[in-house]
Order: C-alpha cells, then structure tokens, then sequence
C-alpha cells in the first residue's frame, strides 16, 4: 500500500524539478568516485550538452569549464566532497557553440546506512544574468563615484533621517571637514563644524532647517565665507521615483568668477563708453546699461533699465526713423550694427552717438538681444564738420588764387591742376591725360631738357627750397614767363606752385628801361654840368690863381703879400671844392673802372678831408652794367652823407657781393642809430632814405633800414641784373 503514494511523490518531486530552469544533478560516491545517477533536462540549455552525455561521461562537466577557471573549480570541487557537507563554486562554462555563461553550483553531500558519503546532491545555476547585472551595478557605482569625485561641485547626499549617504572629495575639501567627523555620517555634526567658516553662520543654518522642513522645496542662494571665499549653494529632493528619500546639496566656489566679474565690471565701468544690453525696438527693455551712460548722457542706468522708451524718445528726431531702421537691419541679418545719431541729453544738450553693437538671438524664432557700446563722438563730428568747412575754404582758396596749382603723384603722373593752371596754360586735367605734357609746354628739346634738369635740382638737388623761372608755351601758342616753387611730400608726390609773371616782367623790363633813360639823362646831365665846371669855372679859377701867384712875385715882399697868399688860398680852396663836386657830379672812373675802384677814391677823398674811418669789401665777381652801377654809386653816396651828417666819428663798412643773379650792397655803421620801428619815411634829417628806396625799387629790387638806438644802422639793398 505505501509503494503507491511514494511513487506519487517520486513523480511529482521529479516534476517539479525538472520544471525549474537550474540543473538538477544526484551522483553517487563509491570510494571517491562520482557515478552520475540523474540529471535534470536542463543541463542542455545551461551547459549545453544532452542527459545522455552527462550520464555517460562523469568527466564531460569538467571539459565545459572554462579553461582559466578549470583547475580552481575542479579544487574547490574536490575539497568539498572531502568536507562531507554543502559547498558552493563559481565559475565559468563554453558552451559549443562559443558563449561563456557564468555558473552558480550549490551541492551537499549525503551519508549513506554506514554513515559514509553516498550521495552527492547539487544544483547548477545560469548566473550570468546576475553577473552581468552586478558588474553593471559595479560599473554604474564606479562611474558616480568617479563623477562625483571629478566635478567642481562639492556634492552632500543626506537621507531624510539625517545620515549623510554620499559625498565627494571636492565637497571634503571646500568645507575642510576631517575624517572623525564623515566617518560618523551624522548631518549634524557636520553642521556644527562648518557654521564657524561662515560670515553669516545663522541665515546658513536657518535655510537647512528651512529646506528639511518642506522635503519637496528646491534652493538656490550664496553664502559667503569669512576668508573671503564665494560658495553658490543649490539644493533639491532626492527621489527614488516618486518618494522622496533625502536631500541632494550641491556646492560650487565661484570665488574666482566674482572676482573676475567685480573686475570685469570695474574694467566696464572704466571704459570710455556706454556699455548695454537690450531687447531691440523702439519700448524694449534694457537688460544693462552702465554708470557711464550718467557721465556722458546724464541719465543713470536705473532710469534707462526703469523706461525702456528713453533712448528712443531722446535720439533727435531728424535721425530717429534712419537709427531705427539701422538697428532693424542689424537684427534681421543678425550681424553688426554700426549706427550714428544724434541723441538730447538730460541736460538739453545734443551729443553724437556711435551705436556699435551686434545682435545675439537666443531662441531660432530670431528674438535676441543686442550688445554694443555708444561712444560720445561729439567733438569727432565737430571736428569733421570743421575739417569739411576747412577743406571747402581751401578748395575755394586753391580755385581762385592767382596762383597755378598742379599736383604730381609718386609716379609722376598729374593728378590735379586749378583753374588758374587750366585758365594760364589752356590745358584741362582731363585734356592732359595721356599727352607728353612737358612737350606741349616747352616744344624746344634742347629748352625742355634744361627744364627737367632744373626741376630736378628743385626736388632733390641745389635748388630746394628756391623759385625758379620758365618760359612756357600755352596751349594757343603764347609765351609766357612764369616762375615755380616746388614742394614735396614723404610719400614721393609733389606740389608746383606757379604764378604767371609776364606782365610783372614786362613791366620790369619798361621800368628798367624807363630807369636807364631818367638815369642816363640825370648822368648825362651830370656830366655836361661837370664838363662846363671843368672846361669854365675850374680853367678860369686856375688861371686867377695862377696870376695872383705872378702878382705877387712881381711886387716882391711887402705888407701886400700876406693879402696876396690869403687870396691865393681861397682861390686853391675854391678849386678843390669844385674838384669834389665835379666828382659827386659824374666821377669819370664809374665808367672807365667801375664801382668799387670809385667808390676807393670816394672813401680817400672823405678820410683825407674829414678823417672819415669806412672800409670797403669788394666781393663782386662781374662788374654791375653801367645804368646799375650809377645808382647803386648814389645809394653808398646818399648813405654815406647820412653818416657823415648823424654819426660822425663812426667806423662804416661797405660791402659789394652777388646775390641771387643781381648785386648786394651793405653799408653799415656803428653809430647811435635810431628807432627804426617807428620810422615810415626819412625821419627828419634823413631824407635821402626814400630816394634810395625809390632808386632800388625802380630797378627791381628792394631797400631795407635795420637800426635801433644804441646799435648803429645797417643799410641794404638788391638789384637784379637783368
């Protein structure tokens, strides 16, 4: 009777062993030997090998263990059948078609009726899954750990009762918090360490109580360090779905970012401009505006940020539709914007604003905000406005001065001409473009070659800085005389100024003409007066003088004679003056030897008859043409009268030299002088000042008195040669 129910529980034990998924194994034990006596169907899909194979082969589960867990396993096998109870291994398996599946094997071993191991009874579990799982968990606390460890954040985990369950080494070291006091894991103990760092350690410590007490609340604010340290503090629940379990606060030191914006606003609040950032439009909001906004404006940044329609309102109506439609073009082709108007000030005044700014979008709808900086450039407007007006009077200057202009470029191209050039010489800017310029001016090669020699030397040679005179022909065949002066620029380009002197020439050549007649005539007149004294008055003054002397041999010594000799006397005296008239009339050596060797005898005549001190210094290289040398003769004889007459005993020095293709004359004493200053004509007692003016400027040159009280009088004069 009890074979039935014993058979049922047989089958039914064998069922529900073979419906589990781990491998169930009996093996009997005959003095050490394992003998398979059942396994499980599950042995194909765990260790992928039959029943039959198993049952067959008590060796085939060990040629499935993997070969670098095989020699362990088999060790730990085998100890655990000489242990005579329950053991356990972990090891890998192939199987045949490759894949390595982790086993979990759990047996026991049974004692027979001698109470000897019988039986070995165990079961094998595919724990790959679970491997798997656990190396994933491994992995996943590694990568946190390392997160944690590696961020800038100090991190605190602390669960709702209190227990601190994470933190990392940056949370360690921002609040120097020593090990005794983490190893308790108690929130509050670390609490109490931290709060004497903090320059307000009671609104600290009343946000903690504040946020444990509302487990749901999040947090942000900065607390402050007594060292002068910065912490950005944020807090949130920690969620396990949706049960809150603790507390996440996260710490981040941003000493160094407040102390570059501190600087970074200093550097701002310096700058020579208005900072800002707005919305654009016409009423959008400014996000910023910086305290230079009151220097140059008069509006604080407070009342730009409180009325967004300032800027708008205040951009001078004459420019606010052109400013808008500016700021419109930057924001819609998302670029720079560069943007002058002109902007009232608070104080009524008009300031030029610069608008450079660019447009940041933040979102892909286009809204943005633009960022720039508005300079005051008032004074460089002002500046402009006048450089405009200067450049408008100079062009003014330069087309209506009787001057010609001609501008050169480094390559010697022309590049511009006045009108005066244009009106002078016939020629346009435009008409001169390719022509041989030079050509059409100077048509003489032999002339023309001269020319360029001579601009030469004006440019880089002698003759800087120096007028010089051409003869050019116009473009309907004149000739004119014209006279250049060239001027040149670091960059290689030049300046000719010229000015048409023809008529100037024309008229210097009728005045000298004009000049030589009246002097020729005065000479002439001169000289048939001085020839009349010579042939009448002298001859018969020599004769009476000659006969006093008979007289008075005739008659012999007498009382009569001492008349006689005093007679005689005056008569001499007599003829001698006329000698010294007849020779300021017309001196005969003028023409026969030439100025200096006269003006010699002149200075000898004067010492012998007044003890007259003058010295001459005679540099002339060619002797003055006749008419010249007549009158620059009356120059040096009207101021030596002067000195004669208001400094008598003073040292003269007379000086003849070349000068600028004519002749030089200084005459210069060391007498009292005079205020030169003050004198517009001869002063008194000086009259012969302005017929030598007259004489030198009739010639075509100039006359010039230098003198002052206490320092003597130098005279000068030039005449050209021609």
């Amino acid at each position: 009777m009890s074979s039935k129910p014993e058979a049922e529980t047989g089958a039914l034990y064998r069922t529900l062993v073979e419906q589990i998924s781990a491998i169930t194994y009996v093996d009997t034990l005959h003095d050490g030997a394992v003998v398979p006596l059942y396994v499980s169907p599950q042995v194909g899909s765990v260790l992928g090998m039959s029943q039959q194979e198993w049952m067959s082969d008590p060796k085939a589960w060990r040629r499935v263990i993997h070969p670098e867990d095989r020699e362990s396993a088999i060790a730990d096998f085998e100890r655990g059948l000489a242990g005579a109870g329950s053991f356990s291994l972990t090891y890998r398996v192939v199987h045949p078609d490759g894949r390595v599946a982790w086993i979990d094997e759990r047996a026991v071993v049974l004692a027979g009726e001698q109470g000897r191991p019988s039986f070995l009874h165990g079961v094998m579990t595919d724990a790959t899954e679970a491997r798997e799982a656990e190396r994933e968990a491994a992995r996943g606390a590694s990568l946190l750990s390392a997160t944690l460890d590696s961020t800038t954040d100090g991190i605190l985990v602390v669960d709702l009762g209190g227990k601190i369950e994470v933190f990392n080494r940056r949370f360690v070291q921002i609040w120097s918090i020593p090990q005794q006091i983490l190893d308790l894991r108690d929130d509050e103990a670390a609490l109490g360490h931290v709060l004497d760092q903090l320059a307000d350690p009671e609104a600290f410590l009343s946000k903690v109580k504040e946020l444990y007490s509302v487990p749901e609340a999040e947090s942000f604010d900065v607390l402050h360090f007594k060292d002068g340290r910065v912490l950005e503090r944020y807090s949130i629940p920690q969620r396990i779905g949706d049960e809150i379990v603790g507390r996440v606060w996260s710490f981040r030191d941003v000493s160094d970012q407040r102390r570059t914006e501190s600087e970074y606003r200093s550097l701002v609040d310096r700058l020579p401009a208005i900072v800002y950032i707005a919305e654009p439009g016409a009423g959008a909001p400014w996000r910023y505006v910086s305290p230079r906004s009151e220097e140059i404006l008069g509006f604080t940044p407070q009342e730009w940020i409180a009325d967004p329609e300032l800027w708008y309102r205040q951009i001078h109506p004459e420019d606010r539709e052109r400013a808008m439609r500016e700021e419109l073009s930057a924001t819609e082709e998302v670029g720079a914007l560069v943007s002058e108007y002109r902007f009232i000030a608070k104080d009524g005044r008009t300031v030029w604003i610069r608008d450079e700014g660019e447009f940041l979008a933040d979102r892909s709808d286009g809204s943005g905000v633009l960022r720039g900086l508005m300079y005051d450039v008032t004074a460089e407007r002002l500046a402009a406005e006048e450089l405009r007006q200067e450049r408008e009077r100079l062009a003014a200057v330069v087309e209506n001065i009787p001057a010609m202009l001609v501008f050169f470029d480094p390559g010697g191209s022309v590049v511009f001409t006045n009108r005066e050039y244009e009106v002078s010489l016939g020629w346009s800017l435009q008409e001169m473009q390719g022509r041989d310029v030079l050509a059409e001016l100077y048509p003489d090669a032999g002339y023309r070659t001269a020319v360029l020699k001579t601009i030469q030397a004006q440019r880089y040679g002698d003759l800087v800085g120096t007028w010089q005179e051409f003869r050019m022909t116009a473009r309907d065949g004149r000739v004119l005389v014209s006279e250049w002066f060239d001027h040149g620029f670091a960059d290689g380009s030049h300046l000719g100024i010229g000015r048409d002197v023809t008529q100037e020439r024309l008229a210097q050549d009728e005045r000298r003409q004009l000049l030589a007649h009246i002097v020729s005539a005065q000479e002439d007149e001169r000289r048939r007066i001085a020839g009349d004294i010579h042939d009448d008055s002298i001859q018969a003054m020599t004769a009476v003088e000659l006969r006093i002397a008979a007289l008075a041999r005739e008659l012999g010594e007498g009382p009569h004679n001492e008349t006689l000799r005093r007679t005689q006397q005056s008569v001499q005296s007599a003829i001698t003056r006329l000698r010294h008239l007849l020779f300021q009339l017309r001196p005969r050596t003028l023409d026969e030897e030439g100025l200096a060797p006269t003006l010699r005898i002149y200075l000898d005549q004067l010492a012998r008859d007044e003890d007259f001190k003058g010295r001459l210094e005679d540099r002339l290289v060619t002797e003055p043409p006749q008419e010249l040398r007549a009158m620059l003769y009356r120059i040096v004889q009207e101021a030596l009268t002067n000195v004669r007459k208001h400094a008598p005993g003073a040292q003269v020095q007379i000086v003849l030299e070349p000068m600028d293709r004519g002749f030089f004359v200084r005459i210069k004493d060391d007498g009292p002088g005079f205020d030169a200053s003050t004198v517009q004509e001869s002063p008194i007692g000086h009259m012969g000042l302005s017929s030598m003016r007259e004489r030198a400027e009739m010639a075509g040159g100039w006359f010039r008195v230098d003198s002052g009280l206490g320092r003597g009088t130098t005279v000068e004069c030039w005449v050209p040669e021609a």
